[in-house]
């Protein structure tokens, strides 16, 4: 009966333990501050605020995501350094002849993101400079996790 108590209270301090989140808590301290935007400030006839919330909520995300993952690394294409990806299986096209996938990505900063399996045709394009885990690296491609997007698989 001891043991089943101590398994229970050692289970219930674990749980207790990966349930507490993070909280990234921002504070401003600034040795120059002449020119530096107070929290709120009036812009032409708005005033508008920095949303900490929203940027402290985003920085815990990012700090679970690298307690998740092991192996990092940064999409890029540059100026298209690695020539134009081709295009998606899903894009639009606006008046100024730019071409985007469904999730808004322009084909020119993108980087091809492709379903498991699925090398001919492109399913999305990954943001340049975006923040992945590398999950696995085989045959020349990558398998990719982002902290704002599903995984794919990024062929080099």
């Amino acid at each position: 009966m001891m043991i089943w108590i101590k398994c229970y209270t050692l289970l219930f301090f674990l749980i207790c333990l990966n349930s507490v989140g993070y909280t990234v808590k921002i504070e401003k301290r600034l040795l120059y501050d002449r020119h530096t935007l107070h929290d709120t400030y009036k812009y032409r006839k708005q005033e508008r605020r920095f949303q900490w919330d929203k940027i402290s909520a985003f920085l815990d995300s990012l700090m679970v995501f690298q307690e998740k993952n092991d192996g990092y690394g940064v999409l890029r294409n540059y100026k298209n350094v690695n020539g134009m990806p081709p295009l998606s299986r899903k894009y639009k096209i606006n008046k100024y002849k730019q071409t985007r996938d469904s999730f808004g990505v322009d084909r020119s900063q993108g980087i091809p993101l492709y379903r498991r399996g699925n090398f001919s045709v492109p399913e999305r394009y990954g943001r340049d400079g975006a923040y992945v885990a590398v999950i696995s690296d085989s045959a020349g491609c990558f398998q990719v996790s982002s902290a704002t997007f599903a995984g794919g698989m990024v062929c080099s």
